[in-house]
Protein backbone atom coordinates (compact mmCIF):
# COMPACT_ATOMS: atom_id res chain seq x y z
CA UNK A 1 0.00 0.00 0.00
CA UNK A 2 1.29 3.51 -0.75
CA UNK A 3 0.12 6.95 0.10
CA UNK A 4 -0.12 10.52 -1.62
CA UNK A 5 -0.62 9.31 -4.78
CA UNK A 6 -2.67 11.71 -7.09
CA UNK A 7 -5.86 10.22 -8.79
CA UNK A 8 -5.08 12.57 -11.77
CA UNK A 9 -2.03 10.70 -12.31
CA UNK A 10 -3.59 7.38 -12.02
CA UNK A 11 -6.32 7.84 -14.36
CA UNK A 12 -3.17 9.10 -16.68
CA UNK A 13 -1.59 6.06 -16.48
CA UNK A 14 -4.13 3.52 -16.31
CA UNK A 15 -6.96 4.83 -17.81
CA UNK A 16 -10.67 5.11 -16.48
CA UNK A 17 -11.28 2.81 -13.66
CA UNK A 18 -13.07 -0.17 -14.06
CA UNK A 19 -15.72 1.27 -11.54
CA UNK A 20 -16.22 2.92 -7.99
CA UNK A 21 -17.52 1.65 -5.17
CA UNK A 22 -17.56 4.26 -2.60
CA UNK A 23 -14.69 6.26 -1.91
CA UNK A 24 -11.89 3.65 -4.16
CA UNK A 25 -11.47 3.96 -7.73
CA UNK A 26 -10.87 0.40 -8.61
CA UNK A 27 -8.52 -0.76 -11.82
CA UNK A 28 -7.53 -3.85 -13.25
CA UNK A 29 -3.79 -4.59 -12.17
CA UNK A 30 -1.31 -4.56 -14.94
CA UNK A 31 1.00 -6.98 -13.38
CA UNK A 32 -2.01 -9.43 -12.22
CA UNK A 33 -3.99 -8.78 -15.37
CA UNK A 34 -6.60 -10.32 -12.94
CA UNK A 35 -9.74 -11.46 -14.73
CA UNK A 36 -11.95 -9.53 -12.43
CA UNK A 37 -10.05 -5.97 -13.36
CA UNK A 38 -10.52 -5.10 -9.83
CA UNK A 39 -7.41 -6.15 -7.77
CA UNK A 40 -6.05 -2.64 -7.66
CA UNK A 41 -7.78 -0.24 -5.51
CA UNK A 42 -7.42 3.63 -5.30
CA UNK A 43 -8.90 5.34 -1.72
CA UNK A 44 -9.26 8.92 -3.05
CA UNK A 45 -10.02 10.71 0.78
CA UNK A 46 -6.93 8.70 2.02
CA UNK A 47 -4.77 8.69 -0.89
CA UNK A 48 -3.82 5.20 -0.60
CA UNK A 49 -3.04 2.64 -3.44
CA UNK A 50 -3.34 -1.05 -2.94
CA UNK A 51 -3.53 -3.87 -5.46
CA UNK A 52 -4.76 -6.83 -3.10
CA UNK A 53 -2.98 -9.92 -4.86
CA UNK A 54 0.82 -8.43 -4.37
CA UNK A 55 1.22 -5.45 -2.24
CA UNK A 56 4.44 -4.76 -4.08
CA UNK A 57 2.01 -3.98 -7.22
CA UNK A 58 1.18 -0.96 -6.11
CA UNK A 59 4.99 0.40 -5.97
CA UNK A 60 5.66 -0.69 -9.36
CA UNK A 61 2.68 1.31 -10.89
CA UNK A 62 4.12 4.42 -9.10
CA UNK A 63 7.19 3.63 -10.52
CA UNK A 64 6.26 3.37 -14.22
CA UNK A 65 4.40 6.73 -13.02
CA UNK A 66 7.28 8.31 -11.39
CA UNK A 67 9.14 7.39 -14.61
CA UNK A 68 6.89 8.93 -16.86
CA UNK A 69 7.06 12.32 -14.91
CA UNK A 70 11.21 11.89 -14.80
CA UNK A 71 11.10 12.26 -11.15
CA UNK A 72 12.91 9.21 -8.91
CA UNK A 73 10.26 10.19 -5.55
CA UNK A 74 10.62 6.40 -4.54
CA UNK A 75 14.43 6.22 -5.00
CA UNK A 76 15.39 5.76 -1.18
CA UNK A 77 11.56 4.73 -0.39
CA UNK A 78 11.35 1.34 -2.31
CA UNK A 79 14.90 0.07 -1.76
CA UNK A 80 15.11 -3.28 -0.42
CA UNK A 81 15.78 -2.94 3.40
CA UNK A 82 19.29 -3.76 4.25
CA UNK A 83 19.62 -7.58 5.40
CA UNK A 84 21.70 -7.30 8.85
CA UNK A 85 24.44 -10.32 8.26
CA UNK A 86 25.35 -11.68 11.39
CA UNK A 87 28.93 -13.19 11.74
CA UNK A 88 28.89 -16.67 12.09
CA UNK A 89 31.42 -17.77 15.41
CA UNK A 90 31.53 -21.57 14.89
CA UNK A 91 34.28 -23.05 13.10
CA UNK A 92 33.78 -24.93 9.86
CA UNK A 93 34.49 -28.24 12.10
CA UNK A 94 32.02 -27.03 14.32
CA UNK A 95 29.71 -26.14 11.65
CA UNK A 96 29.56 -29.38 10.02
CA UNK A 97 29.27 -31.28 12.87
CA UNK A 98 25.69 -29.32 13.21
CA UNK A 99 25.05 -30.20 9.68
CA UNK A 100 25.73 -34.21 10.18
CA UNK A 101 23.91 -33.87 13.97
CA UNK A 102 20.45 -32.17 12.37
CA UNK A 103 20.63 -34.75 9.28
CA UNK A 104 21.14 -37.86 11.68
CA UNK A 105 18.00 -36.59 13.98
CA UNK A 106 15.93 -35.81 10.84
CA UNK A 107 16.86 -39.18 9.55
CA UNK A 108 15.89 -41.01 13.13
CA UNK A 109 12.45 -38.77 13.06
CA UNK A 110 11.67 -40.23 9.23
CA UNK A 111 12.48 -43.96 10.81
CA UNK A 112 10.07 -42.94 13.62
CA UNK A 113 6.41 -43.77 12.33
CA UNK A 114 5.41 -42.76 16.16
CA UNK A 115 6.77 -39.67 15.99
CA UNK A 116 5.83 -38.54 12.74
CA UNK A 117 1.78 -39.44 12.81
CA UNK A 118 1.96 -37.96 16.34
CA UNK A 119 3.33 -34.50 14.62
CA UNK A 120 1.24 -34.73 12.23
CA UNK A 121 -2.00 -35.70 14.24
CA UNK A 122 -0.71 -32.82 17.32
CA UNK A 123 0.46 -30.12 15.02
CA UNK A 124 -0.44 -30.88 11.58
CA UNK A 125 3.05 -30.80 10.18
CA UNK A 126 3.55 -33.91 7.62
CA UNK A 127 7.11 -36.32 7.10
CA UNK A 128 7.66 -34.46 3.96
CA UNK A 129 7.60 -30.72 5.68
CA UNK A 130 9.82 -32.43 8.60
CA UNK A 131 12.50 -33.46 6.09
CA UNK A 132 12.57 -30.36 4.52
CA UNK A 133 12.83 -28.15 6.84
CA UNK A 134 14.96 -30.38 9.47
CA UNK A 135 12.98 -31.43 12.28
CA UNK A 136 14.57 -34.44 14.01
CA UNK A 137 14.79 -36.27 17.31
CA UNK A 138 17.45 -37.17 19.23
CA UNK A 139 16.89 -40.54 21.09
CA UNK A 140 19.43 -39.56 23.71
CA UNK A 141 18.07 -36.55 25.03
CA UNK A 142 14.37 -37.84 24.37
CA UNK A 143 13.55 -34.46 23.09
CA UNK A 144 12.60 -32.74 19.56
CA UNK A 145 15.45 -30.93 17.47
CA UNK A 146 14.84 -27.70 15.59
CA UNK A 147 17.44 -26.15 13.53
CA UNK A 148 18.54 -22.77 13.73
CA UNK A 149 19.96 -21.20 10.72
CA UNK A 150 22.17 -18.59 10.24
CA UNK A 151 20.90 -15.35 7.76
CA UNK A 152 24.47 -15.03 6.03
CA UNK A 153 24.80 -18.61 4.47
CA UNK A 154 21.99 -20.72 6.19
CA UNK A 155 24.75 -22.84 8.01
CA UNK A 156 23.60 -24.76 11.17
CA UNK A 157 24.44 -22.65 13.81
CA UNK A 158 22.48 -23.88 16.71
CA UNK A 159 19.37 -25.95 18.14
CA UNK A 160 16.28 -25.41 19.89
CA UNK A 161 14.95 -28.60 21.87
CA UNK A 162 11.76 -29.27 22.80
CA UNK A 163 10.75 -32.38 25.21
CA UNK A 164 9.64 -35.69 23.35
CA UNK A 165 5.82 -35.34 24.49
CA UNK A 166 5.28 -39.18 22.93
CA UNK A 167 3.74 -42.23 24.61
CA UNK A 168 5.90 -43.41 27.46
CA UNK A 169 8.62 -41.12 26.40
CA UNK A 170 11.27 -41.24 29.33
CA UNK A 171 12.05 -37.09 29.61
CA UNK A 172 15.92 -36.75 30.21
CA UNK A 173 17.09 -34.68 33.07
CA UNK A 174 19.22 -32.42 30.99
CA UNK A 175 19.59 -28.65 31.97
CA UNK A 176 19.80 -26.21 29.42
CA UNK A 177 23.37 -25.24 30.08
CA UNK A 178 24.07 -28.94 29.39
CA UNK A 179 22.36 -28.94 25.90
CA UNK A 180 24.20 -25.90 25.00
CA UNK A 181 27.54 -26.85 26.03
CA UNK A 182 26.81 -30.52 24.12
CA UNK A 183 25.41 -28.85 20.73
CA UNK A 184 25.90 -25.46 20.35
CA UNK A 185 22.88 -22.96 21.07
CA UNK A 186 20.01 -23.47 23.02
CA UNK A 187 16.73 -22.07 23.13
CA UNK A 188 17.45 -19.32 25.76
CA UNK A 189 20.33 -18.18 24.05
CA UNK A 190 18.85 -17.95 20.62
CA UNK A 191 20.14 -17.81 17.62
CA UNK A 192 22.93 -14.85 16.87
CA UNK A 193 20.25 -12.47 15.45
CA UNK A 194 17.60 -13.22 17.65
CA UNK A 195 15.70 -14.52 15.06
CA UNK A 196 15.08 -18.16 13.52
CA UNK A 197 14.91 -19.13 9.72
CA UNK A 198 12.12 -21.81 8.81
CA UNK A 199 12.89 -21.12 5.43
CA UNK A 200 16.16 -19.41 3.70
CA UNK A 201 16.07 -16.44 2.32
CA UNK A 202 16.01 -16.24 -1.30
CA UNK A 203 15.76 -13.71 -4.39
CA UNK A 204 12.34 -14.63 -4.73
CA UNK A 205 11.35 -13.48 -1.40
CA UNK A 206 8.62 -10.76 -1.14
CA UNK A 207 7.13 -11.00 2.07
CA UNK A 208 8.46 -12.00 5.60
CA UNK A 209 6.00 -13.66 8.36
CA UNK A 210 6.79 -13.58 12.09
CA UNK A 211 5.30 -16.05 13.78
CA UNK A 212 4.95 -16.70 17.80
CA UNK A 213 6.95 -20.17 17.77
CA UNK A 214 9.08 -23.10 15.48
CA UNK A 215 6.00 -24.85 15.39
CA UNK A 216 3.73 -22.49 14.01
CA UNK A 217 6.33 -20.99 11.60
CA UNK A 218 6.65 -25.43 10.03
CA UNK A 219 2.95 -25.60 9.51
CA UNK A 220 2.76 -22.47 7.56
CA UNK A 221 5.81 -22.73 5.39
CA UNK A 222 3.38 -26.26 4.83
CA UNK A 223 0.54 -24.56 3.82
CA UNK A 224 2.50 -21.82 1.72
CA UNK A 225 3.94 -24.97 -0.13
CA UNK A 226 0.43 -26.64 -0.73
CA UNK A 227 -0.89 -23.76 -2.14
CA UNK A 228 2.57 -22.93 -4.24
CA UNK A 229 3.58 -19.91 -2.52
CA UNK A 230 6.19 -21.02 -0.48
CA UNK A 231 8.84 -19.36 -2.61
CA UNK A 232 8.04 -15.68 -2.15
CA UNK A 233 7.66 -16.06 1.83
CA UNK A 234 10.19 -16.31 4.01
CA UNK A 235 8.76 -17.27 7.94
CA UNK A 236 10.98 -16.61 10.64
CA UNK A 237 10.36 -16.63 14.43
CA UNK A 238 11.82 -15.26 17.54
CA UNK A 239 14.06 -18.24 18.89
CA UNK A 240 14.59 -16.83 22.04
CA UNK A 241 10.53 -16.12 23.12
CA UNK A 242 8.04 -13.93 21.72
CA UNK A 243 8.22 -11.49 24.58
Amino acid sequence: MLENISLDNLINHLGQPTQKIGGEYVWQCPYCLDSHKDNLKYNEQKELLKCFANDSHAGAVLRDINKRLGINTLKDTLKPPKRIVEVTKLTPKQLEENTLYMLSCSDELQKNKKALAHLEFKRGINAQTAEFCGIGIDKELHKWVFPIFSYADCNVIGFEYRPALLPNAIKAKRTETENQSKKGISRKKGSLSGMAMINCFTPKIEALAIVEGFLDGYALFQYLQEQGQSDYYQVITPSNGIS
